[in-house]
Protein backbone atom coordinates (compact mmCIF):
# COMPACT_ATOMS: atom_id res chain seq x y z
CA UNK A 1 0.00 0.00 0.00
CA UNK A 2 1.01 3.47 -0.84
CA UNK A 3 1.75 5.50 2.77
CA UNK A 4 1.70 9.47 2.81
CA UNK A 5 3.33 10.09 5.89
CA UNK A 6 5.40 13.23 5.73
CA UNK A 7 7.32 15.43 8.35
CA UNK A 8 6.24 18.89 9.29
CA UNK A 9 9.81 19.80 7.85
CA UNK A 10 9.01 18.03 4.76
CA UNK A 11 5.33 19.10 3.94
CA UNK A 12 6.50 22.57 4.95
CA UNK A 13 9.35 22.54 2.25
CA UNK A 14 7.27 20.65 -0.40
CA UNK A 15 4.69 22.95 -0.46
CA UNK A 16 6.86 25.70 -0.62
CA UNK A 17 9.41 24.87 -3.48
CA UNK A 18 8.75 21.82 -4.91
CA UNK A 19 6.47 23.27 -7.48
CA UNK A 20 9.61 24.68 -9.64
CA UNK A 21 10.91 22.20 -11.62
CA UNK A 22 14.26 21.73 -10.27
CA UNK A 23 13.45 22.33 -6.58
CA UNK A 24 12.58 18.08 -6.21
CA UNK A 25 16.51 17.82 -6.72
CA UNK A 26 17.28 20.74 -3.93
CA UNK A 27 15.48 18.78 -1.48
CA UNK A 28 16.83 15.42 -1.88
CA UNK A 29 20.30 16.89 -0.95
CA UNK A 30 19.22 18.14 1.44
CA UNK A 31 16.57 16.84 3.51
CA UNK A 32 15.09 13.23 3.88
CA UNK A 33 11.65 12.37 4.50
CA UNK A 34 8.85 9.74 3.88
CA UNK A 35 8.18 9.11 0.23
CA UNK A 36 5.55 6.57 -1.43
CA UNK A 37 6.51 3.05 -1.04
CA UNK A 38 8.20 3.99 2.46
CA UNK A 39 6.32 2.29 5.08
CA UNK A 40 8.98 3.42 8.10
CA UNK A 41 9.73 6.60 9.60
CA UNK A 42 12.36 7.95 12.25
CA UNK A 43 11.45 7.75 15.70
CA UNK A 44 11.58 11.72 15.53
CA UNK A 45 9.34 12.12 12.48
CA UNK A 46 6.19 14.46 13.71
CA UNK A 47 2.87 12.81 11.63
CA UNK A 48 0.66 15.50 10.31
CA UNK A 49 -2.89 14.59 10.92
CA UNK A 50 -4.16 16.71 7.48
CA UNK A 51 -4.32 14.98 4.61
CA UNK A 52 -1.56 15.58 1.96
CA UNK A 53 -3.00 17.52 -0.92
CA UNK A 54 -1.85 15.47 -3.74
CA UNK A 55 -3.23 12.88 -6.18
CA UNK A 56 -1.83 9.48 -7.54
CA UNK A 57 -1.55 8.74 -11.11
CA UNK A 58 -0.65 5.07 -12.15
CA UNK A 59 1.12 3.49 -14.73
CA UNK A 60 2.24 0.36 -16.12
CA UNK A 61 3.81 -0.90 -19.25
CA UNK A 62 6.20 2.20 -18.90
CA UNK A 63 8.92 3.14 -21.84
CA UNK A 64 9.27 6.56 -21.45
CA UNK A 65 7.25 10.22 -20.56
CA UNK A 66 7.75 11.80 -23.86
CA UNK A 67 4.02 12.14 -24.88
CA UNK A 68 4.43 11.85 -28.64
CA UNK A 69 6.43 8.62 -28.89
CA UNK A 70 5.26 6.90 -25.91
CA UNK A 71 2.97 3.32 -26.56
CA UNK A 72 1.60 3.22 -23.35
CA UNK A 73 -1.58 4.70 -22.66
CA UNK A 74 -1.33 5.28 -19.01
CA UNK A 75 1.60 7.24 -19.98
CA UNK A 76 -0.12 9.15 -22.09
CA UNK A 77 -3.03 9.38 -19.60
CA UNK A 78 -0.37 10.76 -17.01
CA UNK A 79 1.76 13.18 -19.19
CA UNK A 80 -1.80 15.45 -20.05
CA UNK A 81 -1.17 16.89 -16.56
CA UNK A 82 2.08 17.85 -18.05
CA UNK A 83 1.71 18.81 -21.61
CA UNK A 84 -0.46 20.31 -23.35
CA UNK A 85 -2.37 20.82 -26.81
CA UNK A 86 -2.80 23.82 -29.24
CA UNK A 87 -6.63 23.20 -28.79
CA UNK A 88 -9.01 21.61 -26.96
CA UNK A 89 -13.12 20.79 -27.49
CA UNK A 90 -15.68 22.28 -25.03
CA UNK A 91 -18.47 19.99 -23.70
CA UNK A 92 -20.09 20.37 -27.43
CA UNK A 93 -17.23 19.55 -29.03
CA UNK A 94 -16.49 23.26 -30.25
CA UNK A 95 -13.22 23.87 -30.88
CA UNK A 96 -11.28 25.92 -27.86
CA UNK A 97 -7.90 27.58 -27.91
CA UNK A 98 -5.18 25.72 -25.68
CA UNK A 99 -1.28 27.28 -26.31
CA UNK A 100 -3.22 28.93 -29.15
CA UNK A 101 -4.52 32.56 -28.92
CA UNK A 102 -6.78 32.45 -31.92
CA UNK A 103 -6.66 31.45 -35.55
CA UNK A 104 -7.48 32.34 -39.36
CA UNK A 105 -8.54 30.43 -42.24
CA UNK A 106 -8.23 31.06 -45.86
CA UNK A 107 -11.60 31.51 -48.65
CA UNK A 108 -10.59 28.09 -49.75
CA UNK A 109 -9.78 26.44 -46.63
CA UNK A 110 -6.37 25.24 -47.10
CA UNK A 111 -4.33 27.55 -45.26
CA UNK A 112 -4.68 28.27 -41.71
CA UNK A 113 -2.68 30.84 -39.66
CA UNK A 114 -2.42 30.06 -35.30
CA UNK A 115 -1.43 32.73 -33.48
CA UNK A 116 0.09 31.40 -30.09
CA UNK A 117 0.09 32.85 -26.74
CA UNK A 118 3.25 35.03 -25.76
CA UNK A 119 2.63 34.58 -21.42
CA UNK A 120 3.56 30.21 -22.11
CA UNK A 121 6.54 29.27 -19.71
CA UNK A 122 8.20 25.59 -20.28
CA UNK A 123 8.39 23.83 -17.06
CA UNK A 124 12.56 24.92 -17.67
CA UNK A 125 11.72 28.56 -17.24
CA UNK A 126 12.13 29.16 -21.02
CA UNK A 127 9.29 30.49 -23.20
CA UNK A 128 7.28 28.92 -25.45
CA UNK A 129 6.52 30.08 -28.76
CA UNK A 130 6.38 29.19 -32.59
CA UNK A 131 9.48 26.89 -32.71
CA UNK A 132 8.08 24.33 -29.92
CA UNK A 133 4.99 23.98 -32.50
CA UNK A 134 7.22 23.83 -35.79
CA UNK A 135 9.27 21.12 -33.98
CA UNK A 136 6.49 19.08 -32.81
CA UNK A 137 4.57 18.95 -36.49
CA UNK A 138 8.00 17.72 -37.90
CA UNK A 139 8.39 15.26 -35.49
CA UNK A 140 5.14 14.09 -36.05
CA UNK A 141 5.27 14.37 -39.75
CA UNK A 142 9.03 12.45 -39.77
CA UNK A 143 6.70 9.13 -38.79
CA UNK A 144 8.40 9.34 -35.07
CA UNK A 145 5.26 9.44 -32.94
CA UNK A 146 1.86 8.13 -33.03
CA UNK A 147 -0.01 10.82 -33.89
CA UNK A 148 0.88 10.95 -37.64
CA UNK A 149 -2.72 10.87 -38.93
CA UNK A 150 -3.25 14.09 -37.54
CA UNK A 151 -1.26 15.59 -40.06
CA UNK A 152 -1.74 13.44 -42.80
CA UNK A 153 -3.43 16.62 -44.91
CA UNK A 154 -0.74 19.15 -44.36
CA UNK A 155 1.23 19.61 -47.37
CA UNK A 156 3.35 21.85 -45.71
CA UNK A 157 3.88 24.84 -42.23
CA UNK A 158 6.00 27.56 -41.41
CA UNK A 159 6.59 30.00 -38.94
CA UNK A 160 5.48 33.66 -39.68
CA UNK A 161 6.76 34.86 -36.63
CA UNK A 162 7.96 33.72 -32.99
CA UNK A 163 4.43 33.16 -32.25
CA UNK A 164 2.61 32.60 -35.17
CA UNK A 165 2.93 29.40 -37.60
CA UNK A 166 1.31 28.81 -41.07
CA UNK A 167 -0.19 25.35 -42.08
CA UNK A 168 -0.75 24.58 -45.61
CA UNK A 169 -3.69 22.05 -46.48
CA UNK A 170 -3.66 19.65 -49.51
CA UNK A 171 -7.65 19.71 -49.37
CA UNK A 172 -10.38 21.54 -47.67
CA UNK A 173 -11.61 20.08 -44.30
CA UNK A 174 -14.15 20.62 -41.74
CA UNK A 175 -12.84 22.83 -38.82
CA UNK A 176 -8.97 21.45 -39.17
CA UNK A 177 -8.15 23.23 -36.04
CA UNK A 178 -9.71 20.61 -33.93
CA UNK A 179 -7.46 18.26 -34.77
CA UNK A 180 -4.79 19.75 -33.68
CA UNK A 181 -4.61 18.38 -29.92
CA UNK A 182 -2.04 16.85 -30.19
CA UNK A 183 0.66 17.44 -27.30
CA UNK A 184 3.17 19.96 -28.07
CA UNK A 185 6.80 19.55 -27.13
CA UNK A 186 9.97 21.65 -26.42
CA UNK A 187 12.21 22.15 -29.32
CA UNK A 188 14.67 19.71 -29.05
CA UNK A 189 13.09 17.22 -27.11
CA UNK A 190 14.51 13.87 -27.11
CA UNK A 191 12.27 11.73 -29.56
CA UNK A 192 13.65 8.49 -28.86
CA UNK A 193 11.93 5.75 -26.61
CA UNK A 194 14.08 7.09 -23.92
CA UNK A 195 12.86 5.64 -19.99
CA UNK A 196 15.48 8.31 -18.61
CA UNK A 197 13.31 11.35 -20.53
CA UNK A 198 12.44 14.29 -18.12
CA UNK A 199 9.49 15.59 -19.11
CA UNK A 200 9.50 19.06 -19.59
CA UNK A 201 5.86 20.92 -20.70
CA UNK A 202 3.91 23.83 -20.27
CA UNK A 203 0.72 22.06 -17.90
CA UNK A 204 -0.86 22.60 -14.45
CA UNK A 205 2.07 19.79 -13.12
CA UNK A 206 5.81 19.85 -13.74
CA UNK A 207 8.83 16.86 -12.78
CA UNK A 208 10.31 17.54 -9.82
CA UNK A 209 12.10 14.27 -8.77
CA UNK A 210 12.53 10.62 -8.57
CA UNK A 211 10.49 9.99 -5.17
CA UNK A 212 11.44 6.04 -4.93
CA UNK A 213 12.52 3.57 -7.06
CA UNK A 214 8.86 3.15 -8.29
CA UNK A 215 7.44 7.12 -7.93
CA UNK A 216 7.76 10.14 -9.61
CA UNK A 217 7.21 13.31 -7.99
CA UNK A 218 5.75 16.39 -9.88
CA UNK A 219 4.58 19.58 -8.70
CA UNK A 220 2.19 22.05 -8.90
CA UNK A 221 3.94 24.52 -12.00
CA UNK A 222 4.08 27.93 -10.07
CA UNK A 223 4.57 29.87 -13.52
CA UNK A 224 1.36 28.19 -14.63
CA UNK A 225 -0.52 31.15 -16.51
CA UNK A 226 -3.67 30.44 -15.31
CA UNK A 227 -1.96 30.07 -11.80
CA UNK A 228 -0.69 27.47 -9.52
CA UNK A 229 -3.28 24.30 -9.89
CA UNK A 230 -5.27 23.65 -6.03
CA UNK A 231 -3.40 20.66 -6.23
CA UNK A 232 0.28 20.71 -4.84
CA UNK A 233 1.41 17.53 -6.47
CA UNK A 234 1.01 14.44 -8.32
CA UNK A 235 2.45 11.22 -7.46
CA UNK A 236 3.27 9.14 -11.01
CA UNK A 237 3.38 5.28 -9.15
CA UNK A 238 4.98 2.37 -11.41
CA UNK A 239 3.30 -0.18 -11.24
CA UNK A 240 4.32 -4.19 -12.46
CA UNK A 241 0.99 -5.24 -14.86
CA UNK A 242 -2.80 -4.09 -15.36
CA UNK A 243 -3.54 -5.80 -12.74
CA UNK A 244 -1.44 -4.13 -10.20
CA UNK A 245 -3.02 -1.56 -12.02
CA UNK A 246 -6.68 -2.28 -11.73
CA UNK A 247 -5.78 -3.10 -7.70
CA UNK A 248 -4.27 0.32 -7.12
CA UNK A 249 -7.48 1.52 -8.29
CA UNK A 250 -9.81 -0.05 -6.17
CA UNK A 251 -8.24 0.81 -3.08
CA UNK A 252 -7.81 4.12 -4.17
CA UNK A 253 -4.58 4.29 -4.28
CA UNK A 254 -4.54 5.98 -7.61
CA UNK A 255 -6.87 8.29 -8.00
CA UNK A 256 -8.35 8.24 -11.85
CA UNK A 257 -8.08 6.01 -14.85
CA UNK A 258 -9.96 5.89 -18.32
CA UNK A 259 -12.02 3.69 -20.29
CA UNK A 260 -9.32 3.51 -22.60
CA UNK A 261 -7.40 1.49 -20.23
CA UNK A 262 -10.61 -0.42 -18.86
CA UNK A 263 -12.93 -1.83 -20.88
CA UNK A 264 -16.06 -1.30 -18.63
CA UNK A 265 -18.07 -3.76 -20.83
CA UNK A 266 -15.77 -6.34 -19.70
CA UNK A 267 -14.90 -4.94 -16.44
CA UNK A 268 -16.03 -2.70 -13.50
CA UNK A 269 -13.71 -1.70 -10.70
CA UNK A 270 -14.33 -2.08 -7.70
CA UNK A 271 -14.63 -0.15 -4.53
CA UNK A 272 -15.40 3.77 -4.70
CA UNK A 273 -14.75 4.67 -7.75
CA UNK A 274 -17.15 7.15 -9.77
CA UNK A 275 -17.47 7.04 -13.53
CA UNK A 276 -17.22 10.16 -15.25
CA UNK A 277 -18.89 9.98 -18.54
CA UNK A 278 -18.06 12.34 -21.38
CA UNK A 279 -18.68 12.43 -25.18
CA UNK A 280 -16.38 10.73 -27.29
CA UNK A 281 -16.42 9.70 -30.91
CA UNK A 282 -16.43 6.37 -31.13
CA UNK A 283 -19.05 5.82 -33.72
CA UNK A 284 -20.28 1.78 -34.22
CA UNK A 285 -21.63 0.92 -37.31
CA UNK A 286 -23.17 -1.59 -39.55
CA UNK A 287 -21.00 -1.86 -43.22
CA UNK A 288 -22.55 -2.67 -46.36
CA UNK A 289 -21.18 -4.16 -49.37
CA UNK A 290 -22.84 -2.11 -51.78
CA UNK A 291 -21.04 -3.82 -54.76
CA UNK A 292 -22.95 -7.11 -53.63
CA UNK A 293 -26.14 -7.61 -56.18
CA UNK A 294 -28.52 -7.80 -53.28
CA UNK A 295 -27.68 -5.06 -51.39
CA UNK A 296 -26.79 -2.80 -54.47
CA UNK A 297 -29.98 -1.02 -54.08
CA UNK A 298 -30.16 1.37 -51.69
CA UNK A 299 -33.69 0.86 -50.73
CA UNK A 300 -32.75 -2.14 -49.34
CA UNK A 301 -30.21 -0.90 -47.36
CA UNK A 302 -32.85 1.64 -45.88
CA UNK A 303 -34.57 -1.49 -45.28
CA UNK A 304 -32.10 -3.32 -43.39
CA UNK A 305 -31.02 0.08 -40.95
CA UNK A 306 -34.66 0.28 -40.25
CA UNK A 307 -34.81 -3.27 -38.74
CA UNK A 308 -32.34 -2.22 -35.39
CA UNK A 309 -33.20 -1.94 -32.06
CA UNK A 310 -30.81 0.97 -31.30
CA UNK A 311 -31.78 2.05 -28.02
CA UNK A 312 -31.66 -2.10 -26.95
CA UNK A 313 -27.99 -2.23 -28.18
CA UNK A 314 -27.04 0.81 -26.04
CA UNK A 315 -28.56 -0.34 -23.05
CA UNK A 316 -28.16 -4.21 -23.40
CA UNK A 317 -24.64 -4.71 -24.73
CA UNK A 318 -22.60 -1.03 -23.36
CA UNK A 319 -24.32 -0.56 -20.59
CA UNK A 320 -26.00 2.94 -21.31
CA UNK A 321 -22.53 4.21 -21.62
CA UNK A 322 -23.16 5.39 -25.31
CA UNK A 323 -26.36 7.27 -27.21
CA UNK A 324 -28.13 5.69 -30.32
CA UNK A 325 -27.79 7.79 -33.24
CA UNK A 326 -29.16 7.66 -37.01
CA UNK A 327 -26.58 9.71 -38.34
CA UNK A 328 -23.00 9.28 -37.42
CA UNK A 329 -22.28 12.97 -35.66
CA UNK A 330 -21.75 12.45 -32.16
CA UNK A 331 -25.28 13.22 -30.61
CA UNK A 332 -23.39 15.39 -27.93
CA UNK A 333 -22.04 17.98 -30.56
CA UNK A 334 -23.74 20.88 -31.42
CA UNK A 335 -23.53 20.03 -35.12
CA UNK A 336 -26.11 17.44 -33.95
CA UNK A 337 -28.93 18.09 -35.85
CA UNK A 338 -31.25 15.02 -35.97
CA UNK A 339 -34.20 15.38 -33.01
CA UNK A 340 -35.65 11.33 -33.27
CA UNK A 341 -35.68 10.13 -29.56
CA UNK A 342 -37.23 6.90 -31.04
CA UNK A 343 -34.34 4.36 -32.15
CA UNK A 344 -36.99 1.61 -32.08
CA UNK A 345 -37.57 -1.73 -35.05
CA UNK A 346 -39.53 0.18 -38.10
CA UNK A 347 -41.32 -3.04 -39.32
CA UNK A 348 -43.58 -1.14 -41.74
CA UNK A 349 -41.39 1.34 -43.12
CA UNK A 350 -38.75 -1.44 -43.49
CA UNK A 351 -41.41 -3.49 -45.61
CA UNK A 352 -42.10 -0.69 -47.63
CA UNK A 353 -38.48 -0.03 -48.89
CA UNK A 354 -38.37 -3.66 -49.47
CA UNK A 355 -41.40 -3.44 -51.57
CA UNK A 356 -40.30 -0.30 -53.58
CA UNK A 357 -36.59 -2.62 -54.27
CA UNK A 358 -38.59 -5.46 -55.47
CA UNK A 359 -38.69 -7.70 -52.50
CA UNK A 360 -41.83 -9.01 -50.84
CA UNK A 361 -42.43 -12.36 -48.55
CA UNK A 362 -43.16 -15.95 -49.59
CA UNK A 363 -45.07 -18.52 -48.54
CA UNK A 364 -42.99 -18.98 -45.18
CA UNK A 365 -42.40 -15.01 -44.76
CA UNK A 366 -38.94 -15.42 -46.33
CA UNK A 367 -38.71 -11.94 -48.64
CA UNK A 368 -37.66 -12.54 -51.80
CA UNK A 369 -37.92 -10.86 -55.26
CA UNK A 370 -37.73 -12.29 -58.94
CA UNK A 371 -34.36 -12.53 -60.33
CA UNK A 372 -34.72 -13.19 -64.58
CA UNK A 373 -36.63 -16.65 -64.16
CA UNK A 374 -35.68 -17.44 -61.17
CA UNK A 375 -36.10 -15.79 -57.60
CA UNK A 376 -33.22 -15.16 -55.30
CA UNK A 377 -33.48 -14.95 -51.32
CA UNK A 378 -32.79 -11.90 -49.23
CA UNK A 379 -30.17 -13.56 -47.01
CA UNK A 380 -27.04 -11.79 -45.33
CA UNK A 381 -23.74 -12.51 -43.52
CA UNK A 382 -23.02 -10.46 -41.10
CA UNK A 383 -19.34 -10.21 -40.75
CA UNK A 384 -17.50 -10.14 -36.88
CA UNK A 385 -14.37 -9.44 -35.45
CA UNK A 386 -14.23 -12.52 -33.49
CA UNK A 387 -11.79 -11.14 -30.74
CA UNK A 388 -14.85 -8.18 -29.79
CA UNK A 389 -17.00 -9.31 -27.38
CA UNK A 390 -18.89 -6.20 -27.78
CA UNK A 391 -19.44 -6.17 -31.77
CA UNK A 392 -20.64 -10.22 -31.52
CA UNK A 393 -23.31 -9.13 -29.18
CA UNK A 394 -24.13 -6.54 -31.99
CA UNK A 395 -24.02 -8.86 -34.62
CA UNK A 396 -26.26 -11.45 -32.88
CA UNK A 397 -28.73 -9.27 -31.77
CA UNK A 398 -29.21 -7.71 -35.13
CA UNK A 399 -29.34 -11.43 -36.78
CA UNK A 400 -32.37 -11.75 -34.63
CA UNK A 401 -34.07 -8.94 -35.37
CA UNK A 402 -33.44 -10.15 -39.03
CA UNK A 403 -34.68 -13.43 -38.82
CA UNK A 404 -37.92 -12.58 -36.88
CA UNK A 405 -38.80 -10.69 -39.93
CA UNK A 406 -38.02 -13.12 -42.45
CA UNK A 407 -34.25 -12.33 -44.00
CA UNK A 408 -32.42 -15.35 -43.19
CA UNK A 409 -28.84 -13.82 -41.34
CA UNK A 410 -25.88 -15.81 -40.58
CA UNK A 411 -23.20 -14.12 -38.29
CA UNK A 412 -19.21 -15.02 -39.40
CA UNK A 413 -16.94 -14.70 -36.58
CA UNK A 414 -13.06 -14.54 -37.87
CA UNK A 415 -9.50 -14.03 -36.30
CA UNK A 416 -9.48 -10.01 -36.75
CA UNK A 417 -6.53 -10.05 -39.51
CA UNK A 418 -8.88 -12.36 -41.86
CA UNK A 419 -11.85 -10.26 -40.76
CA UNK A 420 -9.66 -6.78 -42.15
CA UNK A 421 -9.21 -8.79 -45.35
CA UNK A 422 -12.34 -9.80 -45.87
CA UNK A 423 -13.53 -6.25 -45.91
CA UNK A 424 -10.79 -4.76 -47.72
CA UNK A 425 -11.14 -6.81 -50.30
CA UNK A 426 -14.78 -6.17 -50.67
CA UNK A 427 -15.78 -10.00 -50.57
CA UNK A 428 -18.54 -9.62 -48.25
CA UNK A 429 -22.31 -8.61 -47.11
CA UNK A 430 -22.20 -6.57 -44.15
CA UNK A 431 -19.80 -6.02 -41.18
CA UNK A 432 -19.98 -4.59 -37.89
CA UNK A 433 -17.31 -1.86 -37.52
CA UNK A 434 -16.12 0.71 -35.22
CA UNK A 435 -14.35 3.76 -35.98
CA UNK A 436 -12.79 6.69 -33.74
CA UNK A 437 -14.26 9.60 -35.67
CA UNK A 438 -12.24 12.69 -35.50
CA UNK A 439 -12.96 15.82 -33.58
CA UNK A 440 -14.39 17.37 -36.86
CA UNK A 441 -17.13 15.15 -37.84
CA UNK A 442 -15.09 14.65 -41.06
CA UNK A 443 -16.39 10.95 -42.40
CA UNK A 444 -13.97 11.29 -45.63
CA UNK A 445 -12.42 7.97 -43.70
CA UNK A 446 -15.38 6.06 -44.40
CA UNK A 447 -16.09 7.52 -47.36
CA UNK A 448 -13.77 8.80 -50.04
CA UNK A 449 -13.14 6.39 -52.90
CA UNK A 450 -9.65 5.05 -51.84
CA UNK A 451 -10.84 3.91 -48.84
CA UNK A 452 -13.48 1.95 -50.26
CA UNK A 453 -14.81 0.48 -47.22
CA UNK A 454 -18.20 -0.22 -48.41
CA UNK A 455 -17.42 0.23 -52.50
CA UNK A 456 -18.61 3.06 -51.93
CA UNK A 457 -17.96 6.83 -52.88
CA UNK A 458 -19.79 10.18 -53.78
CA UNK A 459 -18.56 13.23 -55.51
CA UNK A 460 -21.18 15.14 -53.67
CA UNK A 461 -20.18 14.15 -49.99
CA UNK A 462 -16.39 15.33 -51.00
CA UNK A 463 -18.11 18.36 -52.25
CA UNK A 464 -20.47 19.14 -49.55
CA UNK A 465 -16.97 18.24 -47.10
CA UNK A 466 -14.73 21.15 -48.86
CA UNK A 467 -17.67 23.67 -48.58
CA UNK A 468 -17.78 22.52 -44.88
CA UNK A 469 -13.60 23.17 -44.49
CA UNK A 470 -14.05 26.87 -46.29
CA UNK A 471 -16.76 28.75 -43.47
CA UNK A 472 -16.41 28.84 -39.75
CA UNK A 473 -19.45 30.26 -39.31
CA UNK A 474 -21.49 28.12 -37.36
CA UNK A 475 -24.79 27.78 -38.93
CA UNK A 476 -23.68 27.59 -42.50
CA UNK A 477 -21.30 24.57 -41.09
CA UNK A 478 -24.38 23.05 -39.09
CA UNK A 479 -26.54 23.84 -41.94
CA UNK A 480 -23.96 22.03 -44.82
CA UNK A 481 -23.41 18.62 -42.07
CA UNK A 482 -27.03 18.47 -42.23
CA UNK A 483 -27.17 17.96 -46.25
CA UNK A 484 -24.13 15.64 -45.93
CA UNK A 485 -26.23 13.46 -43.09
CA UNK A 486 -29.08 13.55 -45.49
CA UNK A 487 -27.09 11.82 -48.26
CA UNK A 488 -25.78 9.34 -46.15
CA UNK A 489 -28.88 8.59 -45.14
CA UNK A 490 -30.36 8.24 -48.69
CA UNK A 491 -27.22 6.07 -49.78
CA UNK A 492 -26.69 4.12 -46.45
CA UNK A 493 -23.62 2.65 -47.15
CA UNK A 494 -23.64 2.03 -43.66
CA UNK A 495 -26.05 2.53 -40.94
CA UNK A 496 -25.10 4.02 -37.79
CA UNK A 497 -25.73 2.26 -34.66
CA UNK A 498 -24.20 4.06 -31.40
CA UNK A 499 -21.85 6.42 -30.36
CA UNK A 500 -20.01 5.06 -27.26
CA UNK A 501 -19.45 7.41 -24.20
CA UNK A 502 -15.49 7.76 -23.22
CA UNK A 503 -15.41 7.47 -19.40
CA UNK A 504 -13.15 9.22 -16.66
CA UNK A 505 -12.71 6.99 -13.49
CA UNK A 506 -12.01 8.97 -10.50
CA UNK A 507 -11.72 7.89 -6.79
CA UNK A 508 -13.64 10.04 -4.31
CA UNK A 509 -10.20 11.32 -2.95
CA UNK A 510 -11.11 14.12 -6.34
CA UNK A 511 -13.89 15.95 -5.74
CA UNK A 512 -14.43 18.22 -7.82
CA UNK A 513 -12.97 20.15 -10.97
CA UNK A 514 -13.80 17.05 -13.20
CA UNK A 515 -14.21 17.89 -16.52
CA UNK A 516 -12.91 15.41 -19.72
CA UNK A 517 -13.48 16.16 -23.07
CA UNK A 518 -12.46 13.91 -26.29
CA UNK A 519 -8.57 14.11 -26.35
CA UNK A 520 -8.20 16.05 -23.11
CA UNK A 521 -9.20 13.50 -20.93
CA UNK A 522 -7.62 15.39 -17.83
CA UNK A 523 -8.57 18.92 -19.03
CA UNK A 524 -8.79 21.00 -16.07
CA UNK A 525 -7.04 19.31 -13.80
CA UNK A 526 -5.87 22.74 -12.64
CA UNK A 527 -9.25 23.53 -11.07
CA UNK A 528 -9.42 19.86 -9.58
CA UNK A 529 -9.65 19.76 -5.67
CA UNK A 530 -9.09 16.81 -3.39
CA UNK A 531 -11.41 15.59 0.06
CA UNK A 532 -9.74 17.16 2.87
Amino acid sequence: MIKKIISVLAVTVMLSLLCSCKAGDWLKDRFSFAVPGNDAVADNTEVVSEKPNIINAGVYDFDTFNPLVTQSQSVKEAMQFVYEPLFSLDDEMRTVPVLAKDFSVSPDGKRIVINLRDDVMWHDGTKFGAEDVAYTIKCIRSGQTSYTDALYNVRDYLMTDDYSIRIDLNYSVPSYESLLTFPIVKYGSDMTVNPSYVPNGTGAFCYGTKASTDTYYFGAFENYRDGRAKIDALYVNMLDSYEDYLNMLEVSEIDFSSNKIINLTEYMPKGNVKINNYPENDMVFWGFNTSSHVLSGNLTRQALSKLIDKGELVETIIFSHGKPSDIPINPNSYLYTDTKTDFKVDDVGANDCLGDDGWGPDADGTYVRQSGDNYEKLELEILVNADNKEHTQVAEALADNLMDFGITATINPLPYDAYLARIESNSYDTFIGEIMLDNNMDLSPLTRAENNYFAYSSEALDTLCAQIGMTRNEDEVKELFSRYCETLLNDMPFATLYFKDGALLSTSNVVSGIAPVSGMIYRNCANWSIRK
